[in-house]
């Protein structure tokens, strides 16, 4: 499934509490979730399909030092993928901001490409 080397990984967490049946990984090129314990719902995501990257830290998710990453894309599939309960929040969100430029300049996309891209 995972092409590449794996650059981050992290399994989501609340209250600080990891929870096992939701992982997320990046390689160079893509974010790939895994969520379910029976069934298993698969996400991947081209980074440079990645069209804006925000962060929201809740009360509790202060005292956790963990935050909610939520990706807006212009992949068909998926055009918001949320990666919830991600430690060090701050830190992964300026990871995968450099990745998803990193892969934009290895592909050769440029803005021009995106316009006229939706996120909802």
């Amino acid at each position: 499934m995972k092409n590449g080397k794996i650059i981050w990984s992290d399994v989501a967490s609340v209250c600080g509490i990891q929870l096992p049946f939701i992982k997320y990984q990046m390689t160079q090129d893509r974010i790939y979730t895994t969520r379910g314990i029976v069934a298993l719902q698969e996400e991947e995501i081209l980074l440079y399909r990645i069209l804006d990257i925000s962060l929201t830290i809740g009360l509790i998710e202060r005292l956790t030092k963990t935050g909610t990453i939520t990706l807006h894309t212009n992949d068909v599939s998926c055009s918001k993928l949320i990666l919830s309960g991600i430690k060090n929040p701050r830190e992964v969100r300026k990871m995968i901001s450099e990745a998803v430029e990193g892969a934009r300049i290895e592909t050769g996309v440029r803005g021009k490409e995106m316009f006229g891209a939706e996120f909802k």
